[in-house]
């Protein structure tokens, strides 16, 4: 980077400051990745010294500007532990008595790093049993070396649970490399994945590393593994299997110590009836298996979700945070939302620009979406009870669930768990035991409908009817 920084501020300050400029101008011409804010740091000293204070804010605030560019490249769960370098916390000390548009707290708030902003360290809002269930075991599965599947619907943050396993975990300091299968082709994911030699296809001028290689000492994270070709399928497999591979075009063996994360929202037993999927593979990928819930199965996180975005568009757009009245978070519970917290994060993105005031209104959503068609129907009876989101569970006026608790003595916990097993045991036998119509009825995933039925041996023997 800087070489000799004492000896260059301890010296001539003429002298100094021209090698500093010299330095400058290769370092951005061909910057390394700390360099640039550096050299402005130390010119920022150097004006000091000289007792010029205009000159020293000016090359203060281009210095703290170029680190939170630099900063924002980095996944936000590393950003604390980046900015403990006490050069780098430097920067922003120095920057801080500097008249300039960007302030050191505005760094801070840059980086995700303020208390305010802090929801959680692996960053997965929310308190619902649902989450909780999987956070309860994030610690130690990260700590393992095991190969994780996380499953779960589009949008419900499987690339983010990934990256804190990554974080959480002893290959921290290393490379989290990531690879969406879904968006290649096969002989673009192999030379994806494994890299590829020189001439190995048209257009392959140079030998190059694949994403494995790119990953090694660290974790590598394959997003939708459901869409990978039965050729690509094998050479996974062989990884897994073996750590070794070749790269297209070569013959070379190649070892390498990589953790695998994989994701995806298909159904994968399915696709191993279907012959689209290895069953080998599959039992290859779930040495740990975790699925994250859907928006629907987790409302009472929906208010923390959002304000959490809120905030986050408030510290892009320099602007006050706008809050949810009650009646835009009634319509907010009375979403199925298909598309998740990704859904979520759009519509409160889009919520916020309609907003005419502070306070965002069920007004903001009558341009989005099917939201605007519940805004409809609560104001065509405004004294009617929200509207039930679709796919929700209808009301049973009969039945007081708290009364019958109490006389039966059991806990919240054991009442959800009798009311699921009733309502399965109904299903299959409507189905006459056929586990896929069962789950379409209860309008639940059929991987995880098959989970639970193969953990009851009453659940068992009625599927088996």
């Amino acid at each position: 980077m800087v070489a000799g920084e004492l000896a260059l501020l301890g010296g001539d300050l003429g002298e100094a400051t021209r090698r500093l400029s010299n330095a400058k101008e290769q370092l951005l011409e061909n910057p390394d990745l700390e360099g640039p804010y550096r050299v402005y740091h130390l010119l920022a000293r150097l004006r000091a010294a000289a007792g010029d204070a205009a000159g020293a804010a000016a090359h203060a605030s281009r210095a703290a500007q170029l680190l939170e560019e630099l900063v924002s490249h980095v996944p936000a769960a590393q950003r604390p532990a980046f900015l403990k370098s006490p050069r780098r916390g430097a920067v922003i000390a120095a920057a801080s008595g500097a008249e300039r548009e960007i302030t050191p707290g505005r760094v801070a708030r840059a980086l995700e790093i303020a208390p305010a902003v802090r929801h959680a360290e692996h960053g997965l809002i929310g308190s619902a049993p649902a989450l909780e269930k999987v956070l309860k075991v994030l610690e130690p599965v990260a700590r393992s070396n095991a190969t994780v599947l996380v499953r779960g619907e589009s949008g419900t943050g499987k690339e983010l649970l990934a990256e804190a396993i990554h974080q959480h975990s002893p290959r921290r300091d290393m490379p989290l490399v990531r690879v969406n299968c879904a968006a290649m082709v096969e002989e673009l994911l192999l030379s994806e994945l494994f890299g590829h030699e020189k001439g190995a296809f048209t257009g392959a001028v140079r030998e190059r590393k694949g994403r494995f290689e790119l990953a090694e000492g660290g974790t590598i994270f394959l997003d939708e593994i459901g869409d990978i070709s039965p050729k690509a399928q094998v050479a996974l497999l062989r990884v897994l299997q073996e750590r070794e591979f070749e790269r297209v075009g070569g013959t070379r063996t190649l070892k390498v110590d990589v953790r695998v994360i994989c994701a995806t929202n298909r159904d994968l037993e399915s696709m191993i009836a279907a012959g689209s999927f290895r069953q080998d593979l599959y039992y290859r990928l779930k040495g740990v298996m975790l699925e994250l819930p859907p928006l629907r199965a987790r409302l009472e996180d929906l208010a923390e979700l959002a304000d959490h975005f809120l905030a986050r568009l408030a510290r892009e757009r320099h602007e006050e945070k706008k809050l949810l009245s009650p009646e835009a978070l009634e319509i907010l519970r009375a979403h199925a939302w298909p598309g998740n917290i990704r859904e979520l994060e759009n519509v409160i993105s889009s919520a916020s620009i309609f907003a005419g005031g502070r306070v965002i209104t069920p007004e903001a959503f009558e341009h989005i979406g099917e939201l605007a068609a519940l805004v409809d129907e609560r104001a065509a009876s405004p004294q009617a009870p929200p509207p039930r989101a679709r796919g929700a569970a209808p009301a049973c006026d009969g039945v007081d669930y708290f009364e019958l608790a109490r006389q039966r003595g059991l806990s919240l916990k054991d009442l959800r768990q009798e009311i699921e097993t009733q309502c399965i045991l109904k299903a299959l036998g409507e189905t006459r035991g056929n586990i896929s119509e069962a789950a379409r009825l209860l309008q639940m995933k059929r991987s995880r409908l098959s989970q639970i039925v193969n953990a009851d041996p009453l659940l068992r023997a009625a599927a088996k009817g």
